[in-house]
């Protein structure tokens, strides 16, 4: 899910190599007061285990500044009666994480309930996000993909031509176990260990974009053949076998709207007037100084999985 945020220093460069195209030499500056700004990502996962994963980096990493490490003292999680729980370095720099099992004894992570993360530096600085609630999540019933073929205009030969497309297309209750519709998000993983051996297909294309559906803008209780994935096939491909994990996630209504703000931003397409990527919400902020740059958010979800 943090692979959505970290494209945003993608999209920025790209549209610096855009303009490197027609000019001879770029100097490219970073605004005042962003040079040390911080991109802070976390995710939250209820189940057994519950897991927890939080990245803290620099917003820009082509500046001398972004060369350095965050200076991270720790990174905890806390709930709303003030348990904490600290996490353990991960396998990436600058990369949180830890599992915590329904029967720990100190802290539960439990849906209904609501949680935040704080950061603290060794320069001193201490980095907050809001609290946000668990919800539970609908276990989808059927995933499935089909071959379609479609026809469609080729630009290149000026023509409308004939295109086999994989369509993946999800059955799913809306209500969650609580009796409440769910605002819901997907995302894609390659497919387990023991299904890849055939599987070469699905394996390279995942969900670039977050997918999302209100449960409240929708009349009935249960949605069915909704299309997640629609993706163009080559003649080699057609024989593939095709494999496919998908995770289907509960958001809060907070987490919902800037999930949706992050697929805009994924969406543009270089309009001059679109809005800059900064304008993107942030739940978390220096507790001690609100001029203090910080990106990013902290969400927690249940989620469930489904494979083909």
């Amino acid at each position: 899910m943090q692979g959505y945020l970290r494209s945003l220093p993608i999209l920025l460069c790209s549209f610096v190599l855009f303009l490197s195209a027609c000019l001879e030499k770029i100097d490219l500056e970073v605004e005042k007061g962003y040079e040390e700004a911080l991109a802070i990502n976390g995710k939250l996962v209820a189940g057994e285990p519950a897991f927890i994963q939080v990245s803290v980096e620099r917003l820009f990493d082509f500046t001398a500044s972004a060369r350095k490490r965050v200076n991270v003292r720790n990174v905890i999680l806390l709930d709303e009666e003030n348990c904490s729980i600290e996490l353990a370095l991960g396998g990436k720099v600058d990369h949180y994480q830890l599992s915590i099992a329904g029967d720990h004894p100190d802290f539960r992570v439990e849906t209904g309930k609501s949680y935040k993360i704080r950061i603290n530096t060794f320069d001193g600085r201490t980095f907050e996000s809001e609290f946000e609630e668990i919800l539970p999540v609908p276990v989808p019933t059927n995933l499935r993909v089909d071959t379609i073929s479609q026809r469609v205009y080729n630009s290149r030969v000026g023509l409308y031509q004939d295109r086999d497309f994989l369509v993946a297309k999800l059955n799913t209750p809306i209500r969650g176990p609580d009796g409440r519709k769910s605002r819901l998000m997907w995302e894609t993983a390659p497919a387990s260990p023991n299904v890849t051996d055939t599987c070469n297909l699905f394996n390279s294309i995942i969900l670039v974009e977050p997918v999302l559906l209100d449960g409240n803008l929708v009349t009935v209780n249960e949605i069915e053949n909704f299309e997640l994935i629609r993706t163009g096939l080559t003649g080699s491909e057609l024989n593939n076998k095709t494999c496919m994990t998908l995770y289907q996630q509960s958001l809060n209504e907070k987490a919902f709207e800037y999930w949706g703000f992050v697929r805009d931003l994924l969406q543009r397409d270089g309009n001059m007037f679109e809005p800059y990527p900064g304008e993107l919400p942030s739940n978390i902020r220096n507790i001690e100084d609100e001029g203090d740059l910080v990106f990013g958010y902290f969400y927690g979800t249940q989620q469930d999985t489904i494979e083909l």
